[in-house]
């Protein structure tokens, strides 16, 4: 038996990354945190963590104007 003959799935073709792609998933990344981890709006923001803080307001708490 030739084992190099044995196909069981077709494999895909494969595609590598541009610079472009990388640069728009890093920005998606860095969104995405800003967004809904650091903000105090966010999903995700921990209201028990150091950027609740009162001190760390500005930090946590922006809007466009500042």
């Amino acid at each position: 038996m030739n084992i190099r003959h044995l196909t069981f799935f077709q494999m895909p073709e494969i595609h590598r990354l541009g610079d472009r792609d990388i640069d728009n998933i890093s920005a998606d990344i860095a969104r995405f945190i800003q967004r809904e981890i650091c903000h105090v709006a966010g999903e995700y923001f921990d209201h028990g963590g150091v950027l609740a803080l009162d001190e760390n307001n500005n930090l946590s708490n922006w809007t466009k104007d500042n």
